[in-house]
């Protein structure tokens, strides 16, 4: 389940970042117009609920697939930093959040100034475009369990498939060495011995 989630995880995050991009937008934009930076009257608690919760899945993506998504996009050297610092950015902002979903209390969106918001917008950025250069190297191998719950989904999709009508008989035909046009009965060990049985 992991596995397959960890490729999701520069679009997770890249979403994640649009929102905050977005909300420090609306907040710079408010203080152009009205010479007032209320960061806090942008986050109502609905919002802000919204933005946790997806901010908490990306938190624990990050940190528990981080060693398959080294592996999957061949992060090594300063692109490993990187990936770290956003970790620890997402995961370090939750609390403050947290903070004002279960008491309301709006301290930790005043301590940030006006000028706060343009430079983490281009900090966000420069994350999403960390995680949009990424690409899978052409040798890249699923890991192991991964191949297995495809194997695991295979045999569901088998055992799926009718077991009666025309294609099922032609799926027993098949796997008893018959093919399309053979009749079926030639290749069904019970028909033969009725057969010999009559002669």
């Amino acid at each position: 389940m992991l596995g397959r989630q960890v490729r999701l995880i520069p679009f997770f995050v890249s979403f994640l970042l649009v929102i905050g991009f977005a909300l420090h937008l609306v907040n710079l934009g408010r203080y152009l117009s009205t010479g007032q930076s209320e960061l806090a009257a942008i986050f109502t608690p609905a919002t802000d609920a919204v933005l946790t919760t997806w901010m908490a899945y990306c938190s624990i993506l990050l940190i528990a697939g981080a060693r398959r998504f080294f592996a999957r996009y061949h992060v090594v050297g300063w692109r490993k930093v990187v990936y770290w610092l956003v970790a620890f950015y997402v995961t370090a902002s939750l609390p403050g959040h947290l903070s004002f979903l279960t008491t309301g209390n709006t301290s930790y969106f005043d301590t940030f100034p006006v000028w706060f918001s343009p430079i983490i917008m281009t900090v966000y950025v420069l994350f999403i475009a960390y995680f949009v250069t990424l690409a899978v190297p052409p040798d890249f191998e699923e890991p192991r369990d991964d191949l297995r719950w495809k194997a695991r989904l295979g045999s569901v999709r088998a055992v799926a498939q009718p077991q009666n009508g025309p294609a099922a008989a032609e799926r027993r035909a098949l796997a008893l060495g018959g093919g399309p046009g053979v009749p079926s009965f030639i290749h069904d060990p019970t028909r033969i011995q009725v057969c010999v049985a009559r002669l």
